[in-house]
């Protein structure tokens, strides 16, 4: 019997000749129609072919003849999973792990099918199972920190797990990556970039350049978190010259916006602007050349644009804020304030926000400093107090700071 199985494997695995396959196996189960793993291997031969339903119903029955084999229930598992039957799969990985409760590769597994159903509590309980397996795999370290930071928020403990990574291995340069990521949300942006600085190190002799390209594009944006435009902007020319990328260039722009180099600002734009990939991301970039034509007093054409993006999509709170922006520097402050109004009626509407789009505290900060301009100073205070803390719990240090300057300026008004 182990010919027809071995024989149905090469011809699958190997040389896929799924149809001659087929046959062997056909002939084995006319000999051993009790052979689970002749039911497994044409499972597999349909899986190959595209006929996913009968393949889970045939591994079903190989399974009814061995059901402690970790094997068969594993590729139910991974099987019922490409049906995003992804509960199911879980119920099988633990089946598997019931049997062998060592099996790194099922573990894993069922860390993937826990992340994609958003249990990440559970994640972290499974890295800690999988760790105390193989404590120094830096690599469960690196995953771990990353769930704790970028879906549980869990900054302190991702830290943790980072620095472990890093008692094992000082050259990873991904735990230093992660490192940065999470001490930026921390608040701490200096130790973020030193932990950059210190990936950058580890990649310097790399022949990878997109890899080092993208830490430089780390560092940019990063420094650019501290108000150092012009770090911002050596970092990314650097990174531009290494390996060019879309997100690459709209950094260099808003380097060279907030530089006030607006003329090479418009030529950066208007070379991203071809290598939009979708509407979303052309519209934002025309609503970065429409604030960077206002800055060059080309007012017309910058209203044009945002006109035109406002007709295309109306509830769009980000094209309304733009629009204040323009007015805003045109010293129109009653209609400046109307339009940002406007855009923080929408952001307030919008309960599915994601938290990096949600730019209220700009919004409720730029208000405030019109309202400063016109000299109603209780509005402006209470718009520039409520931008100013809910910058605080964004740990945005550049609006809190401009937030901050502005209420002082309030206080000399007496």
């Amino acid at each position: 019997m182990d010919l027809y199985i071995n024989k149905s494997n090469i011809l699958n695995d190997v040389l896929e000749r799924y149809d001659e396959a087929l046959e062997v196996v056909e002939k084995g189960l006319k000999i051993d129609n009790k052979e689970p793993y002749l039911y497994s291997n044409k499972a597999t031969i349909l899986f190959n072919k595209g006929e996913l339903d009968k393949s889970l119903e045939l591994i079903d029955i190989a399974i009814k003849f061995n059901g402690e084999d970790d094997f068969l229930l594993f590729k139910k598992s991974i099987w019922l999973a490409e049906k995003e039957l992804l509960f199911r799969a879980l119920i099988e990985i633990q089946r598997v792990l019931e049997i062998n409760s060592n099996c790194m590769e099922a573990r894993e597994f069922k860390i993937d099918l826990l992340e994609r159903l958003e249990s990440y509590e559970a994640v972290i309980l499974e890295y800690d199972k999988v760790i105390e397996l193989e404590p120094n795999n830096e690599d469960y370290y690196i995953n771990k920190s990353a769930v704790l930071n970028n879906n549980l928020e869990e900054y302190d403990l991702a830290l943790e797990a980072v620095e472990k990574g890093l008692e094992i291995n000082q050259k990873n340069p991904v735990l230093f990556e992660n490192k940065a990521m999470i001490l930026s949300n921390k608040g701490k942006i200096e130790e973020s970039i030193d932990a950059i600085d210190s990936a950058l190190a580890i990649e310097e002799n790399s022949e990878i350049l997109s890899k080092k390209a993208y830490l430089l594009q780390e560092k940019a944006y990063t420094l650019k978190e501290l108000d150092k435009d012009e770090e911002a902007l050596k970092a990314i020319e650097k990174s531009i010259e290494l390996f060019a990328v879309f997100d690459s260039y709209i950094i260099q722009e808003e380097c060279l916006f907030e530089l006030k180099r607006y003329n090479e600002a418009l030529e950066v734009i208007e070379s991203a602007i071809p290598l939009a990939d979708d509407d979303f991301v052309l519209n934002d970039c025309l609503n970065d050349k429409a604030r960077i034509l206002a800055k060059l007093k080309r007012m017309e054409e910058s209203k044009g644009i945002i006109q035109s993006l406002i007709e295309k999509e109306p509830d769009d709170a980000y094209y309304y804020d733009t629009y204040g922006e323009i007015y805003m520097w045109l010293k129109n402050f009653d209609k400046s304030i109307e339009k940002f109004e406007k855009a923080l009626e929408l952001l307030q509407k919008d309960n599915d926000i994601d938290p990096e789009q949600d730019f209220r505290h700009e919004t409720y900060i730029k208000i405030g400093k019109c309202y400063l301009k016109v000299n109603q100073l209780d509005k402006a205070k209470d718009y520039l107090i409520e931008g100013k803390k809910l910058a605080e719990e964004r740990n945005n240090r550049f609006w809190t700071d401009k937030a901050t300057k502005y209420i002082l300026k309030l206080e000399e008004y007496g």
